[in-house]
């Protein structure tokens, strides 16, 4: 055998021992430009390759002869030479070299073949390391050749790097990266569909896609100035608009088809905002021209406003001012516009006119002979001018003074003997309009005794004489002591008093009784001078008219006088109660209730001034202890007052102001004025089975009454003469009618109400567990008394992830009211009636049975109603024991025909039987109870 031996030059010592192949070595040859040597094996006929660096044998190449004795290379081209001795020839030796293309495209789907060539001598073997796509393999030929070959699958479009190896022991392997292309269509990998940018700042987007070849990007849209897309996807530039700008962004590649996304730009923008003018003129109650403030930036400012509108006006958050101004007046407001990169303001005045109405109290009170003063206060824009009616006088020593803004003042020192009620008409006028008010104006005095003081009466007779006053404002009360037996006193409640009786036999005598009259201004007293002398004896001093002397007949007092008055609420008024009988009655109320502000005297003089509308009725007995006593049902309807009448322009007193006393002694008669209904538009509403009452009202004397006359009123309410609406419905809906009030006087007022009667709220009850939620919805109404549709609807889900075998879930609902509470159980153990299904296309079935309801008060056996139970359900869904595959959507009815009694007693349960896998369990359930 022989050796090779490496020595290092410094030192020329041994540093490696390499044994060759063959075992005679005849020549030897070395490549100075590779460090490597190439030895001739004459036994063997090979060349042994050897890396100089290291000494170690790279390749062993056979010659064709075994006689090789010598060996030579060429530095330059590699080219190594071997000399046969045996036949005289010369065998050349060359490292690989690969010569073919570095690339080739296939096509998914379709068939490819390339291939691969390599030169060298001996003869080159063909490998390669890398990826390829599925469905193509790389087959060497072992003959300086080698293949790449077959269909790439679909989806495995790509560009794929190849490392491609030649090798034949010469030297170094020849090496060459190859690519194999499968052209895809383009997909757009950006997932976000929006970017924002900043309007006058730099900004950008990268979009990113696959494909082979690279895409490039387009768009079509609008972008905004200042800004573009690359063909490599990149958005980019200095917006100088702020907004939203939508775009398609399409990569292309040549490969069908083309990806698109729908993409949005948005620019911020610092807000802005301008008025259409700096003010805008209104009427009171009228809805105002819409005034739009323009707007610009994003995000779309929020627009506000700081100051104050009047009431009904509003700006909305997109700047549009509108609505039905309340109040009138001047209103100056700031508007801004807001969003994430400032604000920006406008000034802006509202002009509201408004025609006037005085404000003030309808009535002022002096003192006679005290000075005083009362202010009458308006509304309206502009200021009203206040003025008294041509027709209207002033107490003497009162003035009448317009102050010019809006107000005007009442003052002075009433003369005396000018108590009483003068009414008084007051006009407020402006560019905008006018109004009118009748004000009462009240002068109290303190009373004088105006019957004589000197009485003589005959003992055992029966007497009646009244006792009066005058000038006293309020009306006084008057009161007395010191009456002998027999004789009683009344105040008549009207400035005057009674004295009545039997005078006793054996009250012969002088008696000196005194009344006193009394109201806010003061009190005045009368000494009376009686003399009770023996029957017989002639009467002296008898008050004129009155009966002072002989015997009447005792009887039972009867009620005469009408069974039911109107007063007005806030005014004064007043009725007398008449009754028949001897003595002379007194009254008294036995039942229900007065106003608050009206009492009945026991003279029968119902008086005051009521604080509330309505209708109160009440039971007037009169007793004068004769029996038996007289009762009447009495009727006392207050109204609400009126709105405040617009005067006359024409100089004669209107029927509204009255025209007014300068006198001493109080008001004039009440004048008769058309019905004029007051309530408010619109209408009430009230719920099914619960009682209600709504009261229309309306103005006018006399009294006006109600009717309905066109339209209906809703089952089960009822509209009273006085316009009370009142009942319990019985059925939901909405019902319009119109309502006229009549008095005899001038034409019927009428208005058109709805009353809307709803469906008791239902509350539902959701239950809560660990391994599944249920959310219920119940529409309707629940009832043990009528017949009402219900529907149910909900969710169940599973979210453990497993098939159900066991779901017990529970759900209570009940009316408002606390009328009734149900619990639905949806139950393991309970089959279905009837279920259809679809497996892959085909419809089967899978079996039925009754449903149960535990307690017994669920039947299927009525004609006349249905309930169904609808859900969908999902792959793997076990029913009844058997499984079924693919999607299923099914029907679930609990019958054809079902009859739900509701009968609440314990705990009465409806069951059926699911089972769901992961997905929810949607359903749908409806049922008309009734009450068997």
């Amino acid at each position: 055998t022989s050796d090779l031996s490496t020595l290092a030059g410094a030192t020329n010592t041994v540093t490696a021992t390499t044994a060759l192949s063959g075992t005679a070595v005849s020549g030897i040859a070395v490549d100075p430009t590779t460090d490597t040597a190439y030895f001739v094996n004459v036994q063997s006929g090979t060349v042994s390759v050897v890396d100089g660096a290291t000494g170690a044998i790279t390749g062993t190449v056979g010659v064709p002869t075994s006689s090789a004795a010598s060996v030579a290379v060429d530095p330059t081209t590699g080219v190594v030479a071997v000399a046969n001795t045996s036949d005289n020839s010369v065998s050349i030796l060359t490292p690989p070299t690969i010569v073919s293309s570095d690339t080739t495209t296939f096509t998914a789907g379709s068939s490819g073949t390339f291939t691969f060539d390599a030169t060298g001598s001996p003869t080159p073997t063909i490998t390669e390391s890398g990826t390829l796509p599925s469905g193509v393999s790389f087959t060497s030929g072992g003959n300086g050749t080698a293949t790449l070959s077959g269909t790439p699958a679909a989806g495995s479009g790509g560009t794929y790097d190849l490392t491609v190896t030649a090798s034949n022991g010469m030297g170094t392997s020849a090496t060459q990266n190859f690519t194999l292309v499968v052209p895809s269509p383009p997909t757009i990998t950006t997932t976000s569909t929006s970017t924002t940018f900043t309007e006058g700042s730099s900004g950008s987007f990268d979009f990113a896609a696959t494909g082979s070849p690279t895409p490039s990007f387009t768009e079509t849209g609008s972008l905004p100035s200042g800004v573009t897309l690359s063909s490599s996807g990149a958005l980019s530039g200095t917006p100088t608009q702020s907004g939203v700008f939508p775009i398609v962004v399409t990569a292309s590649n040549g490969e069908s088809p083309n990806a698109t996304l729908d993409f949005t730009l948005d620019v911020d923008g610092p807000p802005t905002i301008t008025a259409p003018f700096s003010s805008e003129s209104a009427q009171f109650g009228q809805a105002i021209t819409p005034v739009t403030f323009a707007t610009s930036g994003y995000p779309a400012p929020a627009v506000t406003e700081s100051g104050s509108l009047p009431t009904g006006v509003t700006l909305s958050s997109s700047g549009v001012l509108s609505g039905t101004p309340t109040q009138g007046g001047p209103f100056t407001i700031t508007v801004t516009a807001t969003n994430s990169l400032g604000a920006d303001s406008v000034h802006f005045t509202l002009d509201v006119d408004q025609s006037p109405a005085i404000t003030s109290a309808a009535s002022a009170t002096f003192d006679a002979g005290t000075a005083g003063s009362f202010t009458i206060t308006s509304t309206g824009y502009p200021a009203a001018a206040l003025s008294l009616t041509s027709s209207s006088k002033l107490p003497s020593g009162l003035t009448f003074t317009d102050n010019g803004n809006g107000t005007a003042t009442i003052a002075g020192t009433p003369a005396s003997g000018t108590g009483g009620s003068y009414d008084v008409g007051v006009d407020a006028t402006s560019a905008s309009g006018s109004a009118g008010q009748v004000l009462d104006v009240l002068v109290d005095a303190k009373p004088t005794f105006t019957s004589q003081s000197a009485i003589s009466l005959d003992a055992g007779s029966t007497v009646s004489f009244t006792i009066t006053t005058s000038g006293g404002y309020p009306t006084p009360t008057i009161s007395a002591t010191g009456l002998p037996t027999g004789l009683t006193f009344t105040d008549n409640g009207n400035g005057t008093a009674s004295i009545a009786g039997t005078v006793a036999s054996p009250g012969v005598g002088n008696y000196n009784p005194v009344v006193v009259a009394t109201n806010s201004s003061g009190t005045a007293s009368q000494d009376i001078d009686l003399t009770i002398q023996a029957s017989g004896t002639p009467v002296t001093d008898c008050p004129t008219g009155d009966t002072c002397s002989g015997s009447k007949t005792a009887t039972a007092p009867t009620i005469t006088s009408a069974a039911a008055t109107t007063f007005l609420e806030g005014s004064s008024g007043s009725f007398q109660v008449v009754a028949s009988g001897t003595p002379t009655p007194t009254f008294t109320v036995t039942s229900g209730a007065l106003p608050s502000g009206v009492t009945l005297s026991s003279a029968g003089v119902l008086s005051g001034t009521p604080e509330v509308a309505g209708t109160f009725a009440i039971t007037i007995t009169a007793e004068n202890g004769i029996s038996p006593d007289a009762t009447q049902s009495f009727v006392l309807t207050v109204t609400a007052p009126p709105a405040a009448p617009s005067p006359s322009p024409s100089p004669s007193p209107s029927p509204g102001f009255g025209g007014g006393g300068g006198g001493g002694g109080g008001g004039g008669q009440p004048v008769p004025a058309p019905a004029q209904m007051v309530s408010p538009k619109g209408g009430a509403t009230f719920d099914t089975g619960r009682g209600g009452s709504y009261q229309i009202q309306a103005f006018g004397t006399p009294a006006p009454s109600f009717s309905v006359t066109s339209g209906t009123l809703p089952p089960g309410i009822t509209l009273s003469p006085s316009g009370l609406l009142s009942g319990t419905p019985t059925t939901a809906g909405s019902w319009t009618f119109t309502v006229e009030a009549s008095n005899g006087v001038g034409q019927p007022t009428s208005e058109t109400f709805t009353i809307t009667v709803a469906k008791p709220t239902v509350v539902v009850v959701a239950p809560s567990g660990p391994d599944y939620r249920f959310v219920g919805r119940l529409y309707g109404a629940l009832s043990l008394k009528t017949t009402t549709p219900i529907s149910l609807a909900g969710v169940h889900e599973s979210t453990h992830g497993s098939v159900l075998e066991s779901l017990d879930t529970t759900f209570g609902f009940a009316a408002k009211g606390g009328i009734a509470r149900v619990h639905l159980v949806i139950a393991h153990d309970t089959r279905v009636v009837a279920l259809t299904k679809v497996v892959h296309g085909r419809r089967v079935v899978v079996g039925h049975r009754r449903v149960a309801y535990y307690g017994g008060v669920l039947g299927l056996v009525d004609p006349e109603h249905a309930g169904d139970l609808v859900f969908r359900s999902f792959a793997g869904v076990a029913m009844h024991g058997k499984t079924a595959t693919g999607v299923a959507i099914g029907e679930l009815k609990l019958a054809k025909r079902v009859k739900v009694a509701l009968v609440v007693h314990g705990h009465k349960r409806l069951v059926w039987r699911t089972h769901v896998v992961e997905e929810p369990l949607r359903f749908g359930f409806s049922v008309t109870p009734s009450v068997s």
